[in-house]
């Protein structure tokens, strides 16, 4: 997760910082006012497999590295079981793709 893409001297790094605190915040205050544009974000920077809703209300994450798959309504306010669900998921993806 500490990997540097050199584009800029601390870019990346305070990208990837910046997300990380971000989906740790997630885990630790999942009754915050989260948006979904904050979800995808943590969602394309642990490059899990995102689909919009298509009929219905719900963003679907699926992962490589894991079977269940994850959905998020897109609509606010996004309640916390499914910003809870979705950090415990991401950090449990992140950990099968380092193996």
């Amino acid at each position: 997760m500490d990997e540097v893409i050199r584009k800029g001297r601390s870019t990346v790094w305070v990208l990837k910082r910046r997300i990380q605190k971000l989906l740790d915040e997630m885990a630790e205050n999942p009754a915050k006012d989260w948006r979904i544009e904050e979800v995808l974000k943590v969602a394309a920077h642990a490059e899990v497999i995102t689909s919009p809703p298509s009929s219905g209300s719900h963003y679907t994450f699926a992962s490589p590295h894991l079977e269940e798959i994850r959905t998020v309504p897109h609509k606010r306010p996004i309640k916390p079981v499914y910003i809870r669900a979705f950090a415990k998921w991401v950090k449990l993806h992140l950990e099968k793709a380092e193996e």
